[in-house]
């Protein structure tokens, strides 16, 4: 068993709490799909123990055990553009809400939980007020910033093409649009996927052309307070976040209220309650067929600026075709009309009497 202080989560902070669990513990190793600030998490204790089933951990929050399966299925299975990630259960969690976790690994936590911890359990605890004279007031406030780190260095000598040939027809351009192997580049005008002409140079910015800077701002306000026989602690999260992906954004409101009560010598009431409202407009999809915006922008041939497929779509808003195949969609297509929008509203409360 290992246990964590809930301060460790609220430093270089992740929006799905269980992506912090990554280097905390020996051990645990966490992952997250390159799918946005609302994306799921996949945690994995001591490798996999089957081939076939889930090896992630039973989380349980104040001692009860959460769904933390991703609404829709798994993301990285079925067909297309179906692979949206709308997050899971543990990515729900306001950090600043934590007091510790506890992780079990093993057999120890098979004979706690059952079979279902049969993978380990994480244990969360969540804060609760305290005894205090007046109100305490807690405010904490997070910016993140995102940019695209892989600008992988394209040869840029021979320019778009097949064969040592450059495109010579729109037709060709299209039937070309991921190739690479033509010409030797020369700066003289050549057909694009487009129809018109465009200078046969190196294009070296497609990457940061399509990409935007991301931001995610996280700001909790919390008030607790007590005496000897009451004590409560409220908090209210807000998570903000625009994508590195165009059209793309989420935000979490996350309420959370903890009472605890001693009636008598014997008996104490402890009584949880927390509410989520999730919005996201235009999750990426994890796939890598239609509706994946990511395609355009890596397998685009080096002589064709991306900026030249937007918006994407024609005057009857029909894709416009930049390839030979129509499952590497054009990113613009994606983004400004693939779209999705999703609410999640989330509810959860537990009370213990002792």
């Amino acid at each position: 068993m290992t246990e964590i202080s809930g301060g460790e989560f609220t430093q270089a902070r992740e929006t799905n709490l269980a992506n912090s669990l990554s280097g905390k513990i020996a051990g645990v190793n966490a992952t997250s799909l390159a799918t946005g600030a609302g994306g799921s998490s996949r945690v994995v204790i001591r490798g996999n123990g089957s081939l076939s089933g889930d090896n992630q951990p039973l989380y349980v929050i104040n001692g009860m055990p959460i769904d933390n399966s991703t609404p829709g299925g798994s993301p990285t299975t079925g067909g297309g553009g179906q692979n949206v990630d709308r997050g899971d259960g543990i990515g729900g969690i306001n950090p600043d809400d934590i007091e510790s976790i506890s992780v079990l690994k093993g057999g120890t936590a098979a004979a706690l939980y059952g079979s279902r911890a049969a993978n380990g359990v994480i244990l969360i605890t969540t804060k609760k007020g305290a005894v205090k004279k007046g109100i305490g007031i807690e405010y904490n406030s997070t910016a993140t910033i995102d940019q695209v780190v892989d600008y992988t260095n394209w040869q840029y000598q021979y320019g778009q093409g097949d064969g040592g040939v450059k495109p010579t027809s729109q037709a060709q351009a299209i039937s070309w649009g991921r190739r690479s192997w033509g010409a030797k580049m020369d700066g003289q005008p050549y057909i694009s996927f487009d129809g018109l002409q465009h200078p046969y140079s190196p294009q070296k910015n497609n990457i940061s052309n399509f990409y935007n800077t991301g931001t995610t701002f996280s700001n909790t306000v919390a008030f607790s307070g007590g005496n000897e026989t009451t004590s409560f602690r409220a908090s209210l999260a807000d998570i903000d976040n625009k994508s590195i992906l165009p059209n793309s954004t989420f935000n979490r409101k996350v309420a959370n209220l903890s009472l605890s009560s001693k009636i008598g010598q014997r008996i104490t009431i402890d009584a949880l309650a927390q509410y989520n409202l999730e919005k996201a407009h235009n999750r990426p999809s994890a796939g890598d067929a239609p509706g994946n915006p990511n395609w355009s922008n890596y397998m685009i041939a080096n002589t064709v600026d991306v900026r030249s497929l937007s918006p994407g779509y024609d005057a009857n808003g029909r894709e416009i075709q930049w390839n030979e195949t129509p499952y590497a969609s054009n990113s613009y297509f994606v983004v400004n009309r693939y779209t999705n929008d999703d609410t999640k509203p989330f509810y959860r409360s537990v009370w213990h009497q002792i």
